[in-house]
């Protein structure tokens, strides 16, 4: 045996899952390589590609004191086979750690909430690069020290070939990022219940990672819900800027693989546009990121990054030690840490900071996930007894007793769970969506299917059983086919003869991969069939009743409202639905025939052995019960389903279709008389090499053509050759007919399949071939120049269809719909290909680095344009004058924000070369503001052109615009002052969201914009815009006071703006209209937010009242019962809370509370109630609930208090720093890098 003269780490993959731990594992490899157990040290063992219904595998990375007999032997290999009896594939020992590989596993599983995945850098093992230097090999801090510091997050490293010595590696830096976005999707790092990512890159591994970011932000649902789930980075020693390259040319001279090189250049063009696309999107998917520098020892040693490169320029910056910090190192071992490192507890630390980093600033709700059924949050509600101090005082706690409930009326009490609660929990309408858009058959179309009795369809759903497989091509009609067989009435007139004592289930679901996350998921399978079971059987909810208890953690029986609470917040993982199906599918109440029918699984989104054994296992559950199912599905031929469906009952699609085919090749061809003869000869060929694929032999029969008009068409020989060499796959097609693009029109296809993919309509041709004129130019004179021409009077159907064949080579077709000619992409199969992360690479080649511009980008362009094309004379003279559409502000903001977000780039250039004029019709301002102090009251007409793009860039949410005008306009102070009225302005008649208005101010106080004092004046000269509600109410021998409620989308707003207050409580309780009424705002979130922040419940405001004053008198002085205003509902709900921090009156008297009380016991109609049930409420309110009983005894003792309050003392807090700080300074980076353009 060879003894390791340097101990290496391998990896070895395939083990059984039964294999749980480190002892089985050598011993299992020890028979296998016939070495013992004890020259054998398991480091690490994982679980891969888990699922709840196949068998998962086991990953471990190795380490032997003698070399195995099989290493010996192929020394220069890097993988080998070892099979073992028993297993049915083959373990896989490897030194090369491609892809991704698990380091360990989260015990247990419902405590793992992050992946951490590091990515080696250039010329660096993707295991060795993270080890220490020197002989020790047994320590790894990933694997070792990281799971100690967090042990709820899951490290990863993954691996690709940067070896700079193969002389055959065409690969370039987007290529190895669209590897990587591949593997995490092939990994389940974009499912619907995947956790959070960070991800740790290293040199070359952080250009790679930030190109895949990029990448990711244009193209799908499922590759933007990834991007989402990234919430962090670490860069160790990445050439933001470039490297020093003089030693790595040396070694790919003339290599395919220098182009790598030369894009790592110091000050590299594509580093550079990477660099500010790569921020902008770090901005705008709030993502923290931290830099780290090597700093050079000694002076042999070649300064590969500088520490200007590594940083991004912000070694300099006065807030660098926040987000970057050094390390003496250099580039290679500046991530080799050894165990109790103390840079390693650095980098361990801010890896926490990024678990629970928050942006943007701490806010009362946020918008529900579009994965998720249930509002969510990632960390728990502050708890009364842990609320942040900040300002004020702080809270006094009365310890009061729960208020006696003097109704005492009878609440229906459940002993299971509402079968409609539970369908409505499982139930999501875009569940359906594919069946409902899956076009229908053409008349008379597949009736062969229940009529050919080759098939044995007919007779599978009388009397069969097991598995009914249709497989086809794409674009073989196998969705129409399913949709038609799950519709027809034939179908269950056929299941009926089944077992005729049963009514059979039926129930089924379409996969779509160009639809959300689930609707391509296992999980959206499962919820969908659940739910389907559910309408069909209610009984079968009661098996559902012990995962129920389970899960919100009671036993029933339990009351109503009750149950609703606890269930509101249940979260259906996919854990608990394959629970829940396999309880279904074992049930032994009854006999129970099921019928499922599955489209398009090889749309599923993850491993295709994953989803063929889901349908094996549903066969095998249900033979310990009393149910019995059959499934028929329908998908491409794959490998994966061929070994396991091949041999049972079912039919290629494509094998039908081919009479179809024929007469669509000879209808075409007669259509062209020229051609006819020559390739009539041709379509046994065509219908042959399609073998059924109608889109394939569309397709064809258009390449054919063209060569058959060309020189070549003459000779048969060459037309048969050139039928052979076409790919037979859709999405090989696909590239290559966009790599045969003509050079001098790969721009126009790229613009134009853009346009058409980015479209949230299908386009009449004229409008597609005005898109494509703006998208050429960078300005709006140009733009508006470019269609003032005559040449718009040549656009005619022969033109734009040369043009669309020539270009996109048949992946656009032009259709007729009375008279109205529309362009449309030819399948949707299409559009999956146009945004893919590798399309731009391939259409552009290595012009995609410098493209920043998608479809989004060229529609805002156009639609801007757009606006004046009604007073062109010359498009009036068109033909297409009578179809121009008309825009909407939503249909602009839709393309300008969207190009932002996918692009990452700043729309300012193009902005500002619009006119005022048109800015200012897009303004949707209500009034100019009032002369006030320094508050600009020009008209919108007279103000710069630059104020009037930045009204326009805060109301439709171009955050990347706002910063770059900020950096270039708004330095001085005089201009900070007019930009701050410029922003109430703008938000003044916007119907911007929160989230927007919120990130907007973000960016303001992170460019040292002073907002105190703001959130005062902004209400009283602005009230408008912030409530939604207002009651008046007159005090006898007292002043006024207004009642408000705050609109919620502007809550945020608000709160933002208090933050920046040296005083928010203070502010709030003083605000006093123009004339001179005192106004209290009633909104609960607002009112729990103040408590929170340690306001006195009990201190009066500026006209001696406090909030229990605010609710006394308005009980006793107004007419309005608590259901009749919104206002009333929410005084209601802020006072509870009030009360319950023992709040006191101050100026409501006993007498004024006597009178009240009275009011309230002899009132037959609820005054102070908000229980929704006696309102007659749908909803719950959403903080409180609370009967005029319960408000009595909450009243009664908080004026029995009175006297025992004056001897209690208020302790003020210690002022809390300021929040959001860490979010300011990302803030401050981004502005500073976008002004060093």
């Amino acid at each position: 045996m060879a003894t390791l003269s340097k101990p290496m780490v391998y990896r070895l993959r395939r083990l059984p899952s039964y294999i749980d731990n480190d002892f089985a594992a050598s011993q299992l490899l020890s028979h296998a390589v016939h070495l013992p157990s004890a020259e054998i040290k398991i480091c690490s063992l994982a679980t891969v590609a888990a699922s709840s219904w196949s068998a998962s595998t086991k990953v471990a990375t190795v380490m032997f004191h003698n070399l195995p007999q099989l290493i010996q032997d192929a020394p220069r290999k890097t993988e080998w086979k070892i099979s073992v009896h028993g297993l049915p594939d083959s373990l896989i020992l490897d030194s090369h750690f491609f892809g991704m590989t698990p380091l360990y596993d989260i015990m247990p599983p419902h405590e793992h909430q992050y992946n951490c995945i590091a990515i080696s850098g250039l010329a660096s093992h993707p295991f060795g690069s993270w080890q220490p230097k020197g002989e020790e090999k047994t320590f790894m801090w990933l694997r070792d020290a990281l799971p100690r510091e967090h042990p709820t997050v899951r490290a990863w490293i993954y691996g690709y070939d940067t070896s700079l010595t193969d002389k055959t590696s065409f690969q370039s830096i987007p290529d190895l990022a669209t590897a990587l976005i591949d593997h995490m999707k092939a990994n389940d790092f974009a499912s619907p219940t995947a956790p959070k990512m960070i991800i740790i890159a290293h040199s070359l591994g952080g250009i790679v990672l930030k190109q895949a970011i990029t990448r990711l932000a244009i193209c799908g649902e499922r590759e933007l819900h990834a991007l989402d789930l990234i919430r962090g980075t670490v860069f160790f020693g990445v050439p933001n800027l470039g490297m020093e390259q003089s030693h790595l040319h040396a070694l790919v001279e003339n290599q395919p693989n220098q182009a790598i090189v030369d894009d790592l250049a110091v000050n590299s063009k594509y580093l550079l546009k990477l660099n500010e696309q790569f921020m902008g999107l770090l901005f705008n998917q709030k993502m923290k990121r931290t830099e780290t520098g090597a700093i050079v020892r000694s002076e042999t040693h070649a300064i590969l990054v500088s520490p200007e490169s590594a940083t991004s320029n912000l070694i300099n910056d006065d807030e660098a030690p926040i987000s970057t910090f050094p390390i003496n190192e250099d580039h290679s071992n500046m991530v080799k840490f050894v165990d109790d490192d103390g840079v390693c507890k650095i980098i361990l630390d801010k890896i926490g900071e990024i678990m629970v980093y928050k942006a943007p600033l701490p806010s009362i709700t946020r918008a529900q996930s579009w994965t998720s059924n249930s509002s969510t949050s990632d960390t728990p509600a502050p708890t009364q007894d842990a609320r942040p101090q900040r300002y004020g005082y702080t809270p006094l706690r009365l310890h009061l007793p729960p208020p006696i409930d003097f109704q005492q009326r009878q609440k229906p009490r459940l002993n299971l769970a509402p079968v409609d609660q539970i369908v409505s929990s499982l139930d999501v309408p875009e569940l359906h969506r594919r069946f409902e858009d899956i076009e229908a058959r053409s008349k008379h179309t597949f009736e062969w299917i229940y009529e050919n009795d080759e098939l044995e369809f007919s007779s599978w759903l009388r009397s069969g059983k097991g598995i009914y497989w249709i497989s086809g091509k794409p674009g073989s009609g196998k969705s129409t086919l399913m949709k038609f067989i799950f519709d027809d009435p034939r179908t269950r007139d056929l299941l009926k003869h089944w077992r005729d004592e049963n009514d059979p289930i039926i129930a089924g679901f379409f996969f779509h991969h160009r639809g959300s996350v689930l609707q391509k998921s296992l999980e959206g399978l499962i919820r969908s069939i659940l739910a389907q079971l559910l309408r069909q059987r209610p009984g079968l909810a009661n098996l559902l009743t012990p995962l129920i208890e389970s899960s919100v953690g009671k036993k029933f029986p339990m009351e109503l409202d009750e149950f609703r609470a606890l269930f509101k917040s249940h979260t259906w993982t996919q854990q608990h639905l394959g629970h829940a199906l396999r309880l279904m599918l074992r049930q032994k109440i009854a006999d129970l025939d099921m019928c499922f029918f599955f489209d398009a699984l090889d749309e599923y989104d993850g491993s295709p052995e994953v989803i063929r054994d889901f349908l094996a296992d549903l066969l095998e559950e249900s033979k310990e019960g009393q149910t019995t199912i059959k499934i028929c599905f329908s998908s491409r031929p794959w490998e994966s389903f061929t070994q396991k469906f091949q041999s049972g009952p079912g039919f290629p699609i494509h094998d039908y279709t081919t009479s179809d085919i024929k007469q669509y090749c000879y209808q075409t061809i007669n259509k062209d008389s020229t051609v006819a003869e020559m390739l009539k000869d041709l379509v046994p060929d065509i219908i042959e090499t399609a073998q059924g694929v109608f889109l394939w032999a569309r397709l064809a029969l258009s390449d054919l053509f063209d060569a058959a008009v060309s020189s070549e068409g003459k000779d048969m020989t060459a037309l048969r050759q050139r039928l052979r060499k076409l790919p037979r796959d859709l999405h090989k097609y696909y590239e290559d007919i966009v790599k045969r693009c003509p050079k001098a029109l790969k721009e126009k296809a790229y613009a134009l399949l853009e346009i058409v993919t980015r479209s949230f309509e299908i386009l009449p041709i004229h409008q597609v071939l005005l898109v494509l004129v703006c998208s050429y130019f960078p300005t709006y004179d140009n733009c508006y120049q470019a269609v003032n021409t005559d040449k718009i009077k040549g656009f005619n159907l022969y033109t734009a269809r040369r043009l669309i064949n020539s270009a996109c080579g048949g992946l656009l077709e032009i259709t007729e719909s009375k008279r109205q000619f529309r362009i449309q992409l030819m399948h949707q199969t299409v559009r999956e290909f146009v945004l893919s992360p590798k399309f731009k690479s391939l259409i552009l080649g290595d012009l995609a680095k410098y493209q920043h511009e998608n479809g989004h980008s060229f529609f805002f362009k156009f639609m801007f344009v757009f606006r004046r094309m009604p007073s062109n004379n010359v498009f009036k003279a068109s033909k297409y004058h009578d179809d121009v559409p008309k825009y909407t502000d939503e249909d602009v903001t839709k393309h300008c924000k969207g190009a932002e977000l996918t692009t990452g780039k700043s729309q300012i250039d193009f902005l500002e070369s619009v006119p005022s004029s048109w800015l200012l019709a897009r303004t949707k301002t209500e009034k100019p503001g009032t002369s006030n102090g320094n508050h600009d009251s020009r008209p919108l007409s007279s103000m710069p052109h630059h104020d009037l793009v930045f009204i326009f860039a805060v109301q439709n949410g171009l955050h990347l615009c706002i910063i770059d005008l900020v950096q270039r306009y708004y330095q001085a102070s005089e201009e900070k002052d007019r930009l701050i009225y410029n922003f109430i302005r703008a938000i003044n008649g916007s119907q911007l969201g929160s989230d927007d208005l919120r990130t907007s101010l973000d960016i303001l106080q992170a460019s040292d914009f002073r907002l105190q004092g703001m959130s005062k004046q902004l209400f009283i000269e602005h009230q408008e815009c912030f409530c939604s509600a207002e009651v008046t109410v007159s005090v006898p021998d007292a002043p006024d006071f207004n009642l408000v409620d705050l609109r919620e989308d502007m809550l945020e707003l608000w709160i933002g703006l208090l933050t920046q207050e040296e005083n928010p409580i203070s502010t709030i309780r003083t605000l006093v209209d123009a004339c001179g009424v005192m106004t209290h705002v009633c909104s609960p979130q607002l009112v729990l937010w103040l408590l929170e922040h340690g306001m006195n419940p009990s201190e009066p405001d500026m006209d001696g009242r406090t909030l229990v004053d605010y609710l006394v008198f308005f009980a006793a002085f107004t007419g309005y019962h608590a259901h009749q205003t919104a206002v009333c509902t929410q005084l209601i709900e802020s006072s509870v809370m009030t009360l319950q921090q023992g709040g006191l009156p101050h100026q409501a008297s006993r007498k004024v509370w006597k009178r009240v009380r009275a009011r309230l016991a002899a009132s037959k109609t609820p005054i102070l109630c908000i229980d929704p049930e006696t309102r007659g409420d749908a909803q719950p309110s959403s903080l409180v609930q609370v009967s005029d009983a319960t408000m009595m005894s909450y009243l009664d003792r908080a004026y029995d208090s009175l006297d025992m309050a004056s001897e209690l003392q208020w302790v003020p807090p210690i002022a809390a720093a300021r929040t959001g700080r860490r979010l300011m300074v990302k803030l401050k980076r981004l502005l500073k890098i976008r002004s060093k353009r």
